[in-house]
C-alpha cells in the first residue's frame, strides 16, 4: 500500500505550486520512483501530474473488486401477449394521447386475459391518471411489475399491489402495519369485507396518529358494510380538526337512518317545513283514513328557515358560508333538506310526493330552495313518484321561463337528478328525452330564446349521456343515432332550429357507443352542401366522430374479449 507520506508530498507540492518553491525531488515511496529516476521530466509541473496519475493507477491495480448484487430475473409470464397489430395500435394511441381509447383497449386486454408487450412497458408505466393506472395494473404482466421496482417514479405500481382478498389475515395485518398509505388502505378495505369489526378496530386504534387525509380515507373504507356499530366513531369524527373529515363523517351518519344525527336532521327539517291542506277541516280525517290526503287537493307549503345558523347545525355538517349567488338562509335550508331521506316527507307532512312538489313550486319565496334540497336528497332507494314529480317540475319551470337567466336553478336541479339517478333509471329517461328532443315542436320567441330552449334540451341529453356508464347499451346507442339523424334532417328545413345544439354530444357518443352500433354510426351522414359556417363545423365534427368510431372498431377487432 502506498504510504501516507508520499501522498502528502504530492499533495503539498500541488497546493504550494511547483513554480513558486524550490522543490525536492518528488517521490511516491513505491517502485514508480525508479521509473521516474530513469526517465526524468524537465518540467516539474508535468512530473507532478504524471506521478499523480501513476499513483492513481497503482492504487487501482491493488484493489480487490467488491461483490455487487445482481438483479433477480423477472418471474415467467403467465399470460399471453397481444398481437403485433394490437401492439401497433397501442403505440398509436400512446403517441396521439388518446387516453380514453387507450383505457378502453387496456380493459379489453384484461378481459381477454392478455398482457402488454415488453417494448411498451416503459411508456405505459410513465402514464398518469388514476383510471389509466388502475387499468394498467392487471395487464403489466410479471415483467412490468418487476421493472417498476427499478424506477422510483413507478412506485405507483407497488402502491396499488395489495394482498389478495383471500390472503391470510397475517398478510393483511403486515400490510396495515408496515405498508405505504395506499397499501394500508387497500388492506383495510379487504379486511373490512371479511371481518368488519377488525377493520373498525384498526381505525379506532390508529385514529389519533394519522394525518387528516388518511383519516378521511379510513372513514371512506368503512362505508362498505356501514352499520350502527360505526356510529360512535363517526360521532367522534364530527369534532375532528379537518373539515373534510367532518363532512365525510356527517355523510356516513346520514346513511344510518337510526343514527342520532339522522334523527336530529329530521327534527330540524320538520321545524322548517309545514304543509297546510286546502281544506283544513278534513286534515284530521285524512290522517285517520289515509285516503283523502293522497289526492289532488292542492295545499300550501310553509317554509320557515332559521334567522341565524345554530351552532349544532354546523357540527352536524351544515356549512355556514353559502356559494356565490345564493343567500345564507337558503343555503342552510337546502343543505338540511338534502340530508333528509325523501321517504320521510309523505308521512311527516301527510301527502304524496306529487302534491309536495307542486306546492313547493307554488311557493314564490322558498320553492326553488326546497326543490333543490329535495333533488339532492334523491337516492337509489327513492320512489319513482319522487323522481317523476321532480323531473316534471323541472320541465314545467323550463317551459315557463321567459329569459335565459331563469334556467339556472332548473339546470342545477336537472343536473343533480342526472348525477344521482341509478343506471337502471337513467337510460330510460335519456331514451325518452332523445325522442322528445328530436320531435319537439319549435317554439318561436323573440330574440334568441328559442335557440336557448333547444340548447337547454340538448344540454340535458349531453350531460346525461356523459354520466351514463360506457359503453352504452345497444338500445340507447340506436336511439341516440336515430334521434340525431332525424334532428339534422329537420334542422335543414326549419331555420329556427340550431344544428349546433347537438354537436356537443358527438365526442361523448364517439367514445360510448357499443360495438353493435359501430356500423350504423359509420353509415354516411347526409349533410347539406352549403357554405354556412355552422354546417361546415358539423361536417368536421362528423368526420372526427367517425374517425374515433373506426379506431374503436379496430380495437374491438384486434383485442377480442
Amino acid at each position: 500500500m502506498m504510504r501516507t507520506g508520499a501522498n502528502d508530498n504530492l499533495l503539498d507540492t500541488a497546493l504550494t505550486g511547483a513554480s513558486r518553491t524550490t522543490l525536492s525531488p518528488l517521490r511516491t515511496g513505491t517502485s514508480l520512483d525508479e521509473i521516474f529516476e530513469k526517465s526524468p521530466v524537465a518540467e516539474q509541473e508535468r512530473a507532478l501530474l504524471l506521478m499523480a496519475g501513476a499513483r492513481a493507477v497503482y492504487r487501482q491495480a491493488g484493489v480487490r473488486p467488491r461483490a455487487i448484487l445482481t438483479a433477480q430475473p423477472a418471474p415467467p409470464e403467465t399470460a399471453a401477449t397481444c398481437s403485433p397489430r394490437a401492439r401497433d395500435l397501442l403505440d398509436h394511441l400512446l403517441s396521439q394521447n388518446r387516453d380514453s381509447l387507450l383505457l378502453e383497449a387496456l380493459k379489453r386486454l384484461h378481459a381477454a386475459d392478455m398482457r402488454l408487450p415488453f417494448n411498451v412497458l416503459p411508456h405505459m408505466l410513465a402514464l398518469r391518471g388514476a383510471a389509466l393506472r388502475d387499468a394498467l395494473l392487471p395487464v403489466l404482466g410479471q415483467r412490468g411489475i418487476w421493472l417498476a421496482a427499478y424506477n422510483p417514479e413507478w412506485q405507483w405500481v407497488r402502491d396499488r399491489i395489495s394482498p389478495d382478498i383471500h390472503a391470510s389475515f397475517e398478510v393483511h395485518q403486515a400490510a396495515w402495519e408496515d405498508g405505504t398509505s395506499p397499501q394500508r388502505l387497500a388492506a383495510l378495505r379487504q379486511v373490512r369485507a371479511r371481518t368488519p369489526e377488525q377493520a373498525r378496530a384498526w381505525v379506532i386504534a390508529a385514529w389519533g396518529a394519522e394525518k387528516a387525509d388518511v383519516r378521511r380515507e379510513m372513514l371512506g373504507a368503512l362505508s362498505d358494510g356501514l352499520s350502527q356499530e360505526e356510529e360512535s366513531l363517526l360521532e367522534r369524527a364530527l369534532d375532528d380538526r379537518s373539515s373534510n373529515v367532518r363532512a365525510c363523517a356527517a355523510n356516513l351518519l346520514m346513511r344510518l337512518p337510526d343514527s342520532a344525527l339522522s334523527l336530529r336532521m329530521r327534527e330540524r327539517a320538520n321545524a322548517v317545513l309545514r304543509y297546510e291542506p286546502k281544506n283544513e277541516p278534513l286534515r284530521g280525517l285524512r290522517k285517520l283514513t289515509g285516503a283523502l290526503g293522497r289526492g289532488g287537493n292542492r295545499g300550501v307549503l310553509r317554509v320557515m328557515p332559521p334567522e341565524t345558523l345554530p351552532k349544532d347545525w354546523t357540527r352536524d355538517g351544515i356549512a355556514a358560508k353559502p356559494p356565490q349567488g345564493i343567500g345564507a338562509r337558503a343555503w342552510w335550508t337546502q343543505q338540511l333538506l338534502s340530508a333528509v331521506p325523501l321517504r320521510h316527507w309523505p308521512d311527516a307532512l301527510g301527502t304524496d310526493p306529487s302534491e309536495l312538489v307542486h306546492t313547493a313550486a307554488g311557493n314564490a319565496d322558498w320553492g326553488a330552495v326546497v326543490l333543490e334540497g329535495w333533488t339532492h336528497a334523491l337516492s337509489p332507494d327513492a320512489s319513482d313518484a319522487w323522481f317523476a314529480a321532480l323531473w316534471e317540475s323541472c320541465r314545467r319551470r323550463h317551459d315557463e321561463a321567459k329569459v335565459s337567466e331563469d334556467y339556472g336553478p332548473t339546470w342545477r336541479m336537472l343536473e343533480a337528478m342526472l348525477t344521482l339517478l341509478p343506471a337502471a333509471h337513467l337510460e330510460p329517461v335519456l331514451r325518452a328525452e332523445l325522442v322528445v328532443a328530436q320531435r319537439k315542436p319549435v317554439v318561436h320567441r323573440t330574440g334568441a330564446t328559442s335557440e336557448i330552449r333547444t340548447d337547454f334540451m340538448s344540454r340535458i341529453c349531453a350531460r346525461g349521456l356523459d354520466l351514463t356508464a360506457k359503453p352504452w347499451s345497444a338500445s340507447l346507442g340506436e336511439t341516440y343515432l336515430q334521434s340525431l339523424r332525424t334532428y339534422l334532417v329537420r334542422a335543414r328545413d326549419v331555420p329556427s332550429l340550431s344544428p349546433g345544439s347537438w354537436m356537443g354530444t358527438l365526442p361523448v357518443a364517439a367514445e360510448a357507443l357499443p360495438p353493435a352500433c359501430f356500423d350504423q354510426a359509420l353509415t354516411p351522414w347526409t349533410l347539406p352542401e352549403t357554405d354556412d359556417w355552422l354546417w361546415r363545423r358539423w361536417g368536421t365534427a362528423v368526420e372526427q366522430f367517425q374517425d374515433t368510431i373506426r379506431l374503436r372498431k379496430l380495437i374491438a377487432e384486434e383485442i377480442r374479449a
